[in-house]
């Protein structure tokens, strides 16, 4: 099974921290043991990401995905072309059975809802951005339950509940304005998405390589002869 990197163009440019997309799907696995989910979940978690392509989210600035879903249109046909499909048949597990998301209510929610995908990537950025520190992150992990097919915040005492809840959405919300809205952020997965699309248009790499990894990507676009697309590249690394 390929495994894509996060990818996030501000990665490159020291903006947020660097981490692999199988640090988080693996990261996402765990939690989901941590809360009990079921097997067949936890497996669900390990698997959620596998059809991200090269730089992650910037291709659906390439492709004008606004509910940037790209990479779920192409989660079928991956897992089943992946050495995942027959790796789970030996198990007794059908492929098909993780193409539903909705049968993993752990694992993902609709914002601004608590799931096991969000809480990874969260916890995983707070700390080397400087909004958490590890032991705050396993004071949290402390206070997270399942009650009801859903993650919630839980405490011997209403207070200590409330506490947790807040340091939690307060901790959310400055993540997002230090990474994931931050302008410069969203300003590089613009400029990387113009890159790839001057990319594609001159031949200096195909749609393919999208399903490749990003170094390479990276790589051929840096390579490229094209003036226009060196320009943008410049930009990206000046």
């Amino acid at each position: 099974m390929v495994v894509y990197s996060t990818a996030q163009a501000a990665h490159a440019v020291k903006i947020a921290p660097a981490f692999t997309r199988f640090d988080h799907s693996l990261g996402v696995c765990l939690l989901l043991r941590r809360l009990g989910a079921s097997l067949t979940e936890q497996i669900a978690g390990l698997l959620h990401d596998v059809s991200h392509t090269a730089f992650s989210h910037v291709v659906d600035f390439l492709f004008d995905h606004a509910d940037q879903d790209y990479h779920e249109r192409l989660f079928a046909e991956t897992l089943a072309a992946s050495d995942a499909a027959t790796i789970l048949a030996r198990h007794g597990y059908d492929w098909r059975a993780f193409l539903d998301e909705g049968r993993f209510p752990v694992l993902e929610q609709p914002l601004p809802r608590l799931c096991a995908d969000r809480l990874d990537y969260f916890l995983r950025d707070a700390v080397p951005l400087g909004l958490a520190s590890l032991a705050e992150v396993a004071w949290l992990l402390d206070h997270l339950a399942v009650v009801d097919g859903r993650i919630g915040v839980i405490a011997a005492s209403r207070d200590e509940a409330v506490a947790a809840a807040r340091w939690l959405g307060r901790t959310f919300m400055a993540a997002d304005d230090a990474s994931w809205s931050d302008l410069r952020e969203l300003a590089l997965y613009q400029l990387t998405a113009d890159a790839l699309r001057a990319g594609l248009a001159t031949g200096c790499i195909a749609e393919s390589d999208l399903l490749g990894a990003d170094r390479s990507l990276w790589e051929k676009l840096c390579a490229c002869a094209d003036p226009a697309v060196a320009a943008i590249v410049a930009r990206i690394t000046p």
